[in-house]
């Protein structure tokens, strides 16, 4: 695909937004000046009609951008992909952001990455019965391994986590998998985390750095936890 193809199918998988600092982590990675590569091409497309620019009140990114009536109908049409209005939440920037970013390179290293929805991936069937327990930020498998990916960008109850563990385990998740912005984060929410053999830790260099090799760069909780203490 075109790197305009690349950003609306990333886009469209978001209901039709993205960010610069998104494509500075993902399509334009180790070009030269990625950030204003990034804006150059954003701003392309906002004058091709592909996109439309809307203020985030952030210093940084200081834009979103968003799908026109005409991005709507290719992501339709070549994706398969409806997307519908899209808007800025500051309270979901960060998260939605490293998501992005996670869906990325988990497709990058061929993991089939589904993003999810209570709705879709919850739904119950005529008799009752949910479809599954637990929606997760996004499900991948690897080598028919079942992975749950969640994306941390908060330390939630422990009541919560136990939850979330357990209806995976109803959902016969192999692994849950939770990516985090950076070793600082992982240490600060991953170090806090009720113990659980279901959990895997992974930030979001690591899964950069695990493309070159084609694996999925990650730990386990127990080898993390371990790592601290030595």
């Amino acid at each position: 695909m075109t790197q305009l193809q690349q950003i609306l199918y990333l886009a469209a998988n978001f209901n039709g937004k993205i960010y610069r600092n998104v494509l500075e982590k993902t399509i334009f990675i180790g070009k030269p000046n990625a950030k204003q590569q990034a804006l150059n091409k954003l701003n392309y497309m906002v004058q091709r009609g592909w996109l439309i620019a809307k203020d985030t009140g952030l210093q940084d990114p200081q834009k979103l951008y968003t799908f026109t009536t005409l991005a709507k109908e290719y992501a339709a049409e070549n994706f398969y992909i409806n997307c519908g209005d899209a808007y800025f939440s500051l309270s979901t920037f960060r998260h939605n952001s490293i998501e992005m970013i996670t869906f990325y390179w988990l497709e990058k290293i061929n993991r089939s990455p589904v993003r999810t929805t209570v709705k879709e991936w919850c739904k119950k069937s005529e008799n009752g019965i949910a479809a599954h327990s637990h929606a997760p930020d996004i499900f991948a498998t690897f080598k028919d391994k079942k992975i749950y990916v969640e994306v941390e960008t908060t330390l939630k109850n422990s009541t919560d986590y136990v939850k979330v563990f357990a209806n995976s385990r109803i959902d016969h998740a192999d692994a849950l998998l939770y990516v985090f912005e950076n070793d600082k984060a992982m240490k600060k929410i991953g170090g806090n985390m009720p113990i659980s053999d279901l959990l895997h830790y992974t930030t979001v260099n690591m899964l950069i750095d695990g493309v070159a090799d084609d694996k999925l760069k990650k730990m386990t909780q127990k080898e993390y936890l371990q790592s601290l203490s030595s």
